[in-house]
């Protein structure tokens, strides 16, 4: 894509100052996977990985983890997507092979509130469930600190790791048999 190439181009110290911030009227973008298939964003402004993915392209985020999970993806029946965040790798998996069962499990409402968004703007046939998963039956605490005025994702966690006084929205856990 032309945008990534001109970036590329660019001196480091450019790189890096340009890639820091968000796109100017941008509300949509787009990204090219090796097969020649496109991921569509949003709501640009919800995530910090976004402006990577903006600006370098699908090699701006994890670029070998997500070199190998679209090899990977293209040979699998069925694939979890625990934590998925906004989605990235369950929609890479659904773009490298669409015959696949792709399940994205995200406990977190405003996350999940995202994924859901971008499934339907990228016309995917993943599966979601808005739940946290773990390797245990039963219910536990799932604490969430308030982050209504950061610009760091919300994200859950089963420990009480965060700081005393801060606001926390339990959430129920249970086990889910998934057959694919």
């Amino acid at each position: 894509m032309m945008r990534h190439r001109l970036f590329n181009s660019l001196p480091s110290r450019i790189q890096a100052h340009i890639s820091s911030i968000f796109p100017p009227f941008v509300s949509k973008f787009s990204v090219s996977l090796p097969n020649g298939k496109e991921i569509i964003f949003s709501d640009i402004e919800k995530s910090q990985i976004f402006k990577s993915l903006y600006w370098r392209g699908i090699q701006g985020y994890e670029k070998n983890t997500v070199k190998l999970f679209y090899v990977l993806s293209e040979t699998s029946d069925c694939i979890f997507d625990i934590g998925a965040y906004f989605g990235l790798f369950s929609l890479i998996a659904e773009k490298a092979n669409p015959d696949a069962k792709v399940i994205a499990f995200e406990p977190v409402p405003e996350s999940f509130a995202l994924l859901s968004k971008l499934i339907s703007v990228n016309g995917a046939s993943i599966k979601t469930e808005n739940v946290a998963l773990s390797n245990e039956t039963g219910v536990t605490k799932f604490y969430m600190p308030d982050r209504s005025h950061s610009k760091i994702p919300n994200i859950g966690s089963l420990k009480n790791r965060f700081v005393p006084g801060e606001v926390f929205s339990d959430r129920g856990c249970f086990e889910i048999d998934v057959t694919c």
